[in-house]
């Protein structure tokens, strides 16, 4: 378990600090008008667990060149309710315009909702509760081992 939750620490860190240094960076990018495309619930299904996107395609224009994203945040957002992800969806109806962030470097690389918010910096935080975890199981587990050659007359 321990390992397992070791994973889960360095995958939700990893990724956290990609989310949030890309977040910040995404308030200062330019910005230009894009049209929304499509907008709908897309429906994760896992082996035991089921979990809700929003999906909204926008398209956008950057120095006469016609560009396209489906980046609503920055980052990739965990997961999310299906109430969350729908009230997101219905926020961007096709047809409606809305102000973009989009990356100076890489004008294809845009964002709706530049910034950080609970959803980008959840990786993170999923991390180092994993990494919470896993450094109570190894103390626990040395206690334990500790405990059970005390018992048993190994004094090592």
């Amino acid at each position: 378990m321990v390992l397992l939750g070791s994973a889960f620490a360095i995958y939700g860190i990893y990724n956290g600090v990609i989310a949030v240094c890309y977040a910040v960076a995404s308030e200062k990018w330019p910005s230009t008008y894009a049209q929304i495309r499509e907008s709908h619930v897309k429906v994760n299904k896992g082996m035991r667990l089921i979990t809700y996107s929003p999906f909204v395609s926008y398209e956008y224009s950057v120095d006469g060149a016609y560009l396209s994203s489906s980046h609503i945040y920055p980052g990739n957002p965990l997961f999310m309710s299906s109430v969350f992800a729908e009230k997101t969806v219905n926020q961007y109806r096709p047809g409606s315009q809305w102000l973009i962030r989009y990356s100076p470097e890489n004008h294809g690389n845009a964002v709706l909702i530049p910034g950080l918010n609970f959803l980008v910096v959840s990786p993170l935080l999923m991390g180092v509760w994993f990494s919470g975890r896993c450094i109570l199981g190894v103390f626990l587990l040395n206690k334990e081992i500790n405990r059970y050659n005390s018992d048993n007359g190994d004094d090592r």
